[in-house]
């Protein structure tokens, strides 16, 4: 399964440990591939230097180095038709949609008003650790 995983469920996988932890067994099992472009990585990477996260320049290189970037696909997504409530939320959408991913996922719930109105899967949290089965 290929997936896009908005920013506030990369960054609660990677630093808190919770159930969007698990997220990430999954993709060093191979169960499923993060797909993303440079814009969504770039955006990863600028929020993990948030200070309210406390990393300094050395924990973000090796997070995003170790952690993220083995781990993804790259991909090119073009600008979808489909259109998002926070316009901001359009590139896991756009890189969904022309990467051919199977889904996103997502707490964001502009992202989960779409289900319905996209030929891919939004999945919470829950939903995709249930889909596979963790």
């Amino acid at each position: 399964m290929r997936i896009v995983i908005d920013t506030n469920v990369m960054i609660s996988a990677l630093l808190f440990g919770d159930r969007a932890s698990k997220l990430f067994d999954c993709l060093k099992d191979g169960r499923c591939t993060l797909v993303a472009t440079k814009e969504i990585l770039r955006e990863y990477l600028i929020t993990l230097a948030y200070p309210k996260f406390g990393l300094t320049e050395k924990e973000i290189k090796s997070v995003y180095q170790e952690e993220i970037l083995p781990l993804t696909e790259p991909v090119e997504a073009k600008h979808s038709k489909i259109k998002c409530r926070d316009e901001d939320d359009e590139k896991f959408l756009d890189c969904a949609a022309t990467s051919g991913a199977d889904a996103i996922v997502t707490g964001d719930k502009d992202l989960l008003a779409l289900k319905s109105k996209v030929r891919f899967k939004i999945y919470t949290i829950e939903e995709i650790l249930e889909s596979l089965t963790v």
